[in-house]
């Protein structure tokens, strides 16, 4: 693998919608595996921990493309309002780019998502299918209604979704929310689904310190559904130690086969 990897940002089109992307790879070979990847709740594509993902993979798998790209109205997307509905659009438009432009089928296909990230792969799968042919959330935000409402809104918060105003909430950007959301999220309590028809090709781990989404529910649900759960010591909810970091990278490098 050459010293320096390739980064290329663009557009995916369609249905009234462009979806911002960037994909990280060594070279473009038809036929090779494709990583797509799903931010967290305020999260950008261009995100640190997926950078470092990607060339910890690329390391030694020069097939295979890292794809991340942004949910609407996160990192530099134009939307003005989030839905569940436009998220699964998003996915739905760059599985499909994806496809068409690897020349490759779903068995090529692998999804790793953060936090909400995970909250909403999981939703999409219990509605249309898992189109990966292995999948690892970190964290995911389950329940994500609850996760919003006690570990991110403020009060101040809550007092203008309470008045019918739209708040901009979040971390790295700030996300509009709406009572209409809310209620959307608070609908689809993906720890309700069924997810045993595939639940050997999921994984999830999540830090023992997770300040945001409690381990103890995410470890109950694992166990319900018969997915591999990993737990890590002492890592927070965005893994900011690196030696943490590091380990969960390994880990889900292994389960991909791409070690």
């Amino acid at each position: 693998m050459k010293d320096s990897l390739s980064v290329k940002y663009f557009n995916v089109s369609g249905r009234g919608v462009s979806v911002r992307c960037k994909m990280i790879f060594d070279e473009i070979v038809p036929g090779g595996r494709v990583i797509l990847c799903g931010t967290g709740f305020g999260g950008h594509k261009d995100g640190r921990a997926f950078e470092r993902f990607a060339r910890r993979v690329l390391k030694k798998n020069r097939d295979v493309a890292i794809v991340v790209f942004d949910w609407p109205c996160h990192g530099d997307d134009v939307k003005k309002k989030m839905s569940l509905e436009d998220c699964g659009l998003y996915l739905d438009l760059v599985l499909d780019w994806a496809r068409k432009r690897f020349r490759t089928d779903d068995s090529r296909l692998y999804g790793y998502a953060v936090s909400f990230g995970g909250y909403f792969f999981l939703h999409y799968f219990s509605q249309r299918g898992c189109p990966f042919v292995r999948t690892v959330l970190r964290c995911p935000a389950l329940p994500m209604h609850e996760t919003l409402n006690h570990s991110v809104l403020r009060p101040e918060d809550r007092e203008g979704l309470a008045a019918g105003r739209t708040v901009q909430v979040g971390f790295d950007r700030k996300v509009p929310v709406d009572a209409r959301f809310l209620t959307e999220l608070q609908s689809n309590d993906v720890t309700r689904r069924d997810y045993t028809a595939f639940s050997d090709r999921l994984m999830i781990l999540h830090g023992t310190k997770d300040e945001i989404v409690p381990m103890e529910n995410t470890a109950s649900f694992a166990r319900d559904q018969g997915i591999p759960f990993l737990p890590v010591e002492n890592a927070d909810h965005r893994f900011t130690d690196p030696d943490r970091m590091e380990y969960a990278i390994e880990e889900i490098i292994r389960f991909f086969g791409m070690n």
